[in-house]
């Protein structure tokens, strides 16, 4: 399931949220009123990366029935929200992370 998860990440997914979670502990260590910027930060990415896939999957579908059958549109289909379901997972949790510091490092009253 694992591997499967992170066969369908691309590149850039991955190398950014994995980024983004060191900078949340850093942030979280050093610079704890940074926490919030890094959390808007963690949702920008993650709408730009969303609609970047729709828009590839819009284009692919467009371009599907022209192909001459040669790939089914089920294939499109679980490829594509294989890949959106694996970004929304990775933000998930890029973003509960960046809560949970965020409310740990938080001074109170």
């Amino acid at each position: 399931m694992f591997r499967f998860f992170l066969s369908s990440i691309s590149t850039f997914d991955a190398i950014a949220f994995v980024i983004i979670i060191l900078a949340t502990i850093a942030a979280a260590w050093k610079a704890p009123y940074r926490i919030r910027l890094i959390g808007k930060l963690t949702e920008a990415i993650f709408l730009t990366s969303l609609s970047v896939q729709v828009l590839s999957f819009t284009i692919r579908l467009q371009e599907q029935p022209y192909r001459g059958g040669d790939l089914h549109v089920q294939t499109v289909f679980c490829d594509d929200f294989r890949a959106m379901a694996a970004l929304i997972i990775l933000a998930a949790v890029a973003y509960i992370i960046n809560n949970i510091l965020y409310i740990i490092r938080t001074p109170r009253l």
